[in-house]
């Protein structure tokens, strides 16, 4: 990941763990100001920490999905009673300690704007804070919010175990209501389990077991493509995997290969083997070292086996860097619940904002026009409500570092003209925000240019407020003196009506609110900095805040990269490649609770040039939600230019169109292999059941002039044992000419001193590209001889070829053995010597000779055959084109003949035209025709008009004769 600290991640998320006390339960009095009711209830949490339950004297329990509480609060920011009966009924009267502080509420709903609110009071106040402290931990636990399948499975579970009747027994009907798709396939599966399967009827909790709910599961929605890959990995004549084959599905299919295999390595078999021991459910297999179909879906659907690695959700980038070199998670016109013309505002905004992961909040601050002059907060020159600086100044101060510890920026929009109000916003930011406000400069980062601002971790817990301070000059003295008045007036010591000073404080205060400006300035400069991109790519990032934000799974601050320059030094990038029948859609579970048909959407949105929108689409299934399965090609994202803004987004939706769930998940998060993807709403809250199952590949995208450098670096040992082995066969096909001249004159039987040749006889090249290197002792095995493969020829050849140079070497070894022998004897003669090594020689010259005749035989074969080969494939060439060049003579043929017909109609047209238009001429331009035409004819030149003197003459009397009828028409 870019920036990330290197080494293995440690992970920093704690898991969910449910206290005693929330287990027991406690006992609180439920109150409901709109309805004016009072109703003693026990709250409880489940061992699980899924849902938040109470029941009232009456066993009836109603219960609340955890991952959908906002906060939980105690004290001076909860809600209170404000009616006299309400208080009454509370008994209000008689507690000891404020009332605030007994009080519990539980704020949730499905948005920041339609927030609704569960207020409880307990008995003691240290009940209450433990509740609210606890309820918020589960709340924003992000391992909760994004659990994986078999959570899923088991929250449903505890669902119907939690709401059962009055008896203690679990109603059909609300398993008819969990699981409403298809009713008789409800009924079928509750009949398999051998469970009353009637509406009426109602189910003992003693046998709704785990094992009895997972075999309801299955039989309501059984999975054939999980046999399918099952039956794929291994034999399919056997029903199970072995410690082997499942080691090598994990390495191959599950494992990330981006991973480092030092930090990260392989499983190992006997970690397989603990695996499969905790996901087989037949003890004997285990014995066996084998995992069932069974075992092997509930590894799948197994937290190990999660979308989403748990470190890539707890804070794994480096924060050391300069505040700019980040991108903050913004809100703009924070305090708007709607529309910024009539929007009403509200303070409640500001805290589900920071309660949400923003890091910059934006306060429009006006002039208060009420007798307290309390400045307040809205959109100028508009219709929206007015709400109290103070209040929200509280908020923010409340919520400010409940989700995360870095830095909040409070970008003041300040219109407030008064000298008075202005003192009174420094106050308030002094006095509420205490020491957790910036208001000096921190020593290491002065504010000068070239110095770099501080980093987030330097700032962790502080507020910094960004504001513009102006300084008007007044255009005359009497302007200035009546400022000046006004400021001693307040007891302050203010050059100007836009700086601030303290009613209370004198100069001291002026001077505290002008060293808050400075750290306005410094915040500013941090801003500016942080412009990165353009207004319009700006725009582009707004429009896509959803899918942005809700990439990260939770509430954490979108601090999720350094900026475009630190990210172009890197060389190579990660990239979601899907290809080769991987990273397609395979199945979905429980999508809706309706009959109908669905599908799925998939989109990439990042830069402009890594969005996709609607990159792909699957078919629509035939009226079946609970366990669709499509046979889809893959989708391919080739190359991902900013893989840690891009975000991948599969939508589900119904066959009208109407939007069922979807999920965003960050490109540099995902996980390879075969995963299960757990849907959310568009509020991107998370769905309980709907599900897709999916296969992913994620790859390295490197390019080609890159790709020795990767593969040395992915595996250097073997990249080292592969370059010396090139290297020694390197050397034995590129002799030196001095050792082949010199192993020449070795071999030659007519040398004068044959007792000075040496016993080692050096390699000797050979043609075609061959080569011999024989050890000093002995032979080399003929495996190891470096040989060039030849390009054409058949492998007879090659086989003769090396028993020739086996023979050779033997001979070789047989010399040299003899040359030993002999010299160990000192019985023999010297002349018997040299005549044993003339014969070996000789016979290596002639077998060496051989060798080269037989080579260069085949060397010419070889380029015979290519040369008739080339012949060949010439002369079928030229049919080839003969024959189409045939073809298209033929057409010009055809084209030039209908191109003649054509111009013939179209000169018979000319001349019936011509014809008719000369009949029409008067008669005496015929006659002046007729002259020039005689002329013309005379002179020996070529006609114009009429082709003969007789159909000239046809032409004139038809002319005549038409001049006549109209002649005789006129009379008549």
């Amino acid at each position: 990941m870019a920036g990330a600290q290197p080494g293995v991640h440690a992970l920093q998320l704690k898991p969910v763990r449910v206290s005693e006390s929330l287990k027991r339960g406690s006992r609180f009095m439920k109150w409901d100001e709109d309805s004016s009711t009072v109703t003693p209830v026990t709250l409880r949490v489940d061992p699980q920490g899924y849902f938040l339950h109470w029941t009232d004297q009456n066993k009836e329990t109603d219960l609340l999905d955890i991952t959908y509480i906002k906060d939980a609060r105690t004290g001076k920011c909860t809600k209170t009673p404000k009616e006299a009966k309400l208080r009454e009924l509370l008994d209000v009267g008689n507690l000891v300690g404020r009332i605030e502080n007994r009080m519990l509420t539980v704020v949730t709903g499905p948005d920041m704007v339609n927030i609704q609110y569960l207020n409880f009071m307990a008995f003691q106040e240290d009940v209450a804070k433990e509740w609210a402290d606890e309820l918020f931990s589960l709340a924003s636990n992000l391992l909760a919010q994004n659990m994986g399948r078999e959570s899923c499975l088991e929250k449903a579970f505890t669902r119907l175990k939690l709401q059962t009747n009055q008896e203690g027994r679990i109603p059909v009907k609300n398993i008819f209501r969990l699981f409403s798709t298809d009713r008789k396939r409800v009924e079928t599966a509750l009949e398999s389990c051998n469970l009353p399967a009637g509406r009426n009827d109602s189910i003992p909790l003693e046998d709704l077991t785990p094992d009895v709910y997972k075999s309801f599961i299955n039989n309501l929605c059984p999975r054939s493509e999980i046999n399918q890959i099952f039956a794929d990995l291994g034999v399919k004549s056997r029903n199970y995997l072995t410690v082997d084959q499942m080691t090598e599905f994990i390495n191959n299919k599950q494992r990330d290969p981006r991973l480092n295999e030092i930090l990260y390595p392989p499983l190992k078999p006997e970690q397989t083997q603990l695996l499969m021991e905790k996901f087989e459910p037949n003890p004997a297999m285990i014995q066996r070292g084998q995992i069932s179909v069974e075992g092997f879906a509930r590894y799948l659907i197994s937290e190990e086996n999660s979308v989403i690695p748990p470190e890539k959700l707890d804070q794994s980038e480096d924060m050391t860097f300069p505040l700019s070199q980040y991108f903050i998670n913004s809100s703009h016109n924070t305090y708007l619940t709607a529309g910024q013309l009539a929007g009403n505002s509200s303070v409640e905004m500001y805290r589900q904002t920071l309660l949400s992961g923003c890091r910059c909040v934006e306060l429009d601050c006006w002039k208060g026009r009420t007798a307290e002059e309390e400045p307040v907060i809205t959109h100028g020159f508009t219709m929206t409500s007015e709400i109290s600086f103070k209040e929200v100044i509280e908020a923010i101060a409340e919520c400010a570092f409940k989700t995360s510890p870095f830095p909040i920026i409070l970008s003041f929009e300040n219109h407030v003209d008064s000298p008075k109000q202005q003192a009174k916003m420094a106050e308030y930011c002094r006095s509420i925000f205490g020491d957790a406000l910036l208001t000096e400069t921190l020593e290491k980062y002065s504010l000068e240019p070239g110095v770099p601002l501080p980093s987030p971790r330097e700032l962790i817990g502080k507020i910094l407020i960004k504001n513009k301070k102006s300084h008007p000059k007044p255009s005359d003295g009497s302007t200035k003196k009546k400022l000046s008045e006004q400021a001693s007036n307040t007891n302050s010591d203010s050059s100007s009506v836009f700086e601030p000073s303290s009613p209370s404080a004198g100069p001291a205060a002026a001077a505290g609110f002008q060293s808050i400006l400075k750290s306005f300035k410094s915040a500013i400069m941090g801003i500016v900095l942080m412009s990165i991109f353009s207004k319009s790519k700006e725009r582009a990032i707004a429009e896509q805040k959803q899918t942005v934000s809700a990439g990260f799974e939770g509430r954490e601050p979108l601090c999720v990269c350094h900026s475009v320059r630190r990210v172009k030094r890197l060389t190579f990038q990660p990239v979601f490649v899907c290809d080769g029948g991987v990273g397609s859609i395979i199945s979905g579970q429980f999508l809706t609770d309706k009959k109908v048909g669905v599908y799925v959407e998939i989109d990439m949105f990042g830069l402009p040039v890594d969005t996709r929108r609607k990159a792909f689409k699957t078919k629509t299934s035939q009226s079946n939600a609970i366990n669709p399965v499509w046979d889809e090609e893959p989708i391919v994202f080739k190359k991902v230019v900013l893989p840690t803004l891009a975000s991948l987004r599969i939508a589900v939706y119904e066959e009208g169109g109407k939007f069922i769930g979807h999920r965003i998940i960050p490109v540099s998060a995902i996980r390879p292999g075969y995963r299960y993807i757990g849907l959310r709403n568009e509020k991107n809250q998370a769905l309980t059941l709907p599900a897709i199952f999916v296969n992913i590949e994620v790859k390295d995208y490197v390019p080609d002039t890159f790709a020795d450098v990767i593969e040395a670096l992915s595996n250097p040992i073997r990249y080292v044992n592969l370059m010396e082995q090139r290297s020694k066969q390197l050397a034995a096909l590129t002799l030196e000419e001095g050792e082949e001249e010199k192993d020449t004159k070795e071999a030659d039987p007519g040398v004068e001193n044959p007792s000075e040749v040496k016993s080692e006889p050096k390699p000797v090249p050979v043609e075609n590209g061959l080569s011999h290197t024989p050890s000093s002792a002995a032979p080399k095995p003929v495996s190891q001889i470096s040989t060039q493969p030849q390009s054409t020829g058949s492998t007879k050849p090659a086989a003769k070829t090396e028993d020739l140079i086996q023979s050779v070497l033997t001979e070789t070894a047989k010399r040299d053995g003899k040359k030993r022998c002999l010299s160990s004897s000192p019985e023999h003669g010297a002349s018997f010597f040299e005549q044993e090594l003339a014969n070996l020689d000789q016979d290596s010259g002639q077998k060496l000779s051989e060798l080269k005749e037989q080579q260069q035989q085949q060397l010419l074969n070889l380029r015979q055959e290519q040369y008739y080969s080339e012949k060949y494939l010439k002369k079928e060439h030229i049919k080839q084109s003969l024959s189409g060049f045939r073809e298209k003579l033929e057409i010009n043929r055809s084209y030039v003949n209908e191109v003649v017909q054509h111009i013939k109609r179209i000169q018979n047209d000319l001349d019936q035209e011509y014809q008719d238009k000369f009949r029409r001429l008067p008669l005496e331009i015929q006659e002046f025709v007729q002259e020039s035409t005689k002329r013309k004819t005379e002179d020996g030149e070529q006609e114009v008009l009429p082709s003969s003197s007789s159909t000239l003459e046809k032409l004139m009397q038809k002319g005549a004769q038409s001049e006549d009828d109209t002649e005789e028409e006129k009379k008549d």
